[in-house]
């Protein structure tokens, strides 16, 4: 077996390709995204506790400044690695293989010095430009302060992300779904003992500064534990440097492009709109995004896979990626629906009457989500099967779009404006997306399973908005009885529209096991 470069990805090359290789990357597929997929659900649902708990301690205005400020700090360093992920993942790869720790070393501190220059670069940015950012874009004189902390926080955050990719290049897994899952951890449970007697924005700031240093900390001694740092001596040198830039700028591009995407909303709404309406956003966002943790699990194992099927036979390719679209739109669409008709009673349950106005905006986001999660499986198998030029011409259609649409309703419409950009953004760029799917693996035709799925789950929502509207049962009840109901219907439809047979539920399971 021999390691070749596709584009950047790391593929391996042996044998002629059969179906026993097939059944293989299945089951591998399976397999490593339902590690992923325990870590992420975990961790997701630590996140969601650590959103609820400030609810419940902090007023609107306080929680809309925080994601403000925190979104804002996202945005600055979100290319601070540069997009050289990939070829470092691919270079200490080739080092371990070859025993090269001189070599491994000095790739990770090229990588870290990299880092640390744009990160300093974007603190001398938001330093030299507080004051006009807290007076004329926060309006809040609190955020002073969460900046200097956030800014502070976001170093450990370049020692984590080294950290990071070395795990990843080592294929040590479950160090690297212990980083988030831990990180989630101490910033819940600092602020969980500190805000019932310090209720400020401030708090969730330096738990976020607390957690990453730990963290950094705790990445640094699994580290020790595979690769023996303190007794291999390396030396920095120009022309990895000069290499990693180079080989970073097209990835970096798309990184910039990407996380415009995903805090234009939240950047036009601080601008535009009161603080109160940022904490909605903030809350309406990631509920209405509950689901996609199965798909970016199936997506980080799935770039790897593809790279190396489209290698060997596109056309089967394209076979597995229309029954992995189908499958996924079969469970994600009866949920999506759940959450876009009971979204009113669902935020009022877990955050209280004063996020009531969330309600809408879920509802409309959750009518996008199904294509958000299908999106993420998209863009990693176009990465895998070497279209990484294609996919920054859709990210960047989407930033576009995705700014006009923001400018054109948020002043006007506030969060609703958001929410219908957000989603009329994701859908755009997934049908793109789709055409270079198409082009490049040729998957099987998949509308008349999508449009059979979109008229069960059409009658599905006028069914339970004309039942909610005769029954009269306390709200939580409604939505436990409800929900049954609906799955049950729909599982029995699927299975009479012959949009999933039993068969291939039992395949599935096989796969897993």
């Amino acid at each position: 077996m021999r390691i070749v470069v596709y584009e950047g990805i790391v593929a391996f090359k042996s044998r002629p390709f059969s179906i026993s290789r097939v059944q293989t990357y299945a089951r591998t597929l399976a397999r490593g995204a339902t590690i992923l997929l325990v870590m992420s659900v975990v961790t997701a649902g630590l996140g969601y506790l650590f959103r609820l708990l400030l609810a419940r301690t902090l007023s609107v205005a306080e929680v809309g400044l925080f994601f403000a400020v925190f979104g804002f700090i996202n945005m600055v360093y979100s290319i601070k690695s540069f997009g050289i992920g990939p070829a470092l993942i691919r270079l200490v790869t080739e080092y371990r293989s070859a025993r090269n720790f001189e070599g491994i070393k000095q790739v990770l501190l090229s990588f870290f010095i990299i880092q640390f220059v744009i990160f300093l670069i974007g603190t001398v940015l938001i330093l030299a430009l507080r004051r006009i950012l807290v007076d004329s874009y926060f309006k809040d004189p609190m955020a002073s302060s969460l900046l200097l902390i956030l800014v502070a926080a976001s170093f450990f955050f370049v020692i984590i992300t080294t950290f990071r990719v070395f795990f990843t290049a080592y294929q040590k897994f479950t160090y690297y779904s212990t980083i988030e899952l831990f990180q989630a951890l101490f910033v819940l449970i600092i602020c969980a003992v500190l805000l019932p007697f310090f209720a400020s924005p401030s708090i969730p700031a330096w738990a976020y500064l607390a957690s990453f240093a730990l963290v950094a900390v705790w990445c640094f001694i699994l580290m020790l534990r595979i690769f023996p740092y303190f007794s291999v001596r390396a030396s920095i040198t120009w022309h990895l440097l000069r290499q990693l830039i180079v080989e970073g700028v097209p990835v970096t591009l798309t990184i910039l492009l990407t996380s415009l995407l995903g805090y234009i909303d939240v950047a036009l709404l601080t601008y535009f709109r009161p603080l109160e309406e940022v904490a909605l956003y903030s809350i309406a966002l990631p509920t209405a995004q509950l689901l996609r943790y199965l798909p970016k699990a199936l997506s980080s194992t799935l770039l790897p896979v593809s790279a190396e099927m489209h290698l060997r036979d596109p056309q089967r390719l394209g076979s597995r990626l229309a029954t992995l679209y189908k499958y996924l739109f079969v469970v994600l669409v009866p949920f999506s629906v759940l959450l876009g008709v009971f979204a009113d009673t669902i935020i009022v349950v877990l955050f209280g009457s004063d996020y009531a106005g969330a309600a809408p905006a879920i509802s409309i986001l959750a009518g996008g989500a199904v294509f958000s999660n299908a999106l993420l499986v998209t863009q990693n198998v176009i990465l895998g099967v070497g279209q990484s030029k294609a996919y920054f011409r859709v990210s960047f259609a989407g930033v576009l779009f995705a700014i006009a649409a923001n400018l054109a309703l948020i002043p006007r419409f506030g969060i609703l404006g958001a929410s219908v950009a957000t989603t009329a953004t994701t859908l755009i760029m997934f049908l793109l997306s789709m055409r270079i799917i198409r082009r490049v693996a040729g998957p099987e035709f998949l509308m008349p399973y999508f449009l059979k799925i979109s008229l069960i789950a059409a009658g599905i929502v006028f069914s339970l908005l004309w039942l909610r509207h005769y029954l009269q049962f306390a709200p939580v009840i409604e939505l436990i009885v409800l929900s049954a109901m609906a799955l049950v219907l729909y599982a029995a439809l699927v299975l009479v529209f012959r949009i999933l047979s039993l068969k291939e539920l039992l395949r599935m399971l096989r796969v897993v096991a």
